[in-house]
């Protein structure tokens, strides 16, 4: 089990905070996601305790620390988008 992040080069700003049993495959997804530009990924392999309930539970506490720091969640959290359309309007 990973939790990871993923973060916009060009804006230094997180973009999506996530878990998986996968990283590879994962990031093959976020990849065609973010096409043309390659977020940065920071990842953390096999949280304290395992399981899917606890990696669900601090990918949870995680958004919302960002929340909280922020004031908005990561911006590809919540809705599906483009990094290009990110871009875009920054």
């Amino acid at each position: 089990m990973f939790l990871y992040r993923l973060r916009a080069k060009d804006v230094d700003t997180v973009c999506y905070i996530g878990q998986t049993s996968d990283l590879s495959g994962r990031m093959r997804d976020h990849a065609s996601t973010f096409a043309p530009v390659a977020p940065e990924v920071s990842h953390l392999a096999k949280p304290l305790g395992g399981g899917i309930v606890h990696a669900l539970e601090l990918e949870n506490d995680l958004i919302g620390a960002f929340f909280a720091s922020q004031g908005t969640a990561p911006r590809f959290q919540f809705r599906a988008g483009t990094m290009d359309k990110h871009l875009e309007r920054t």
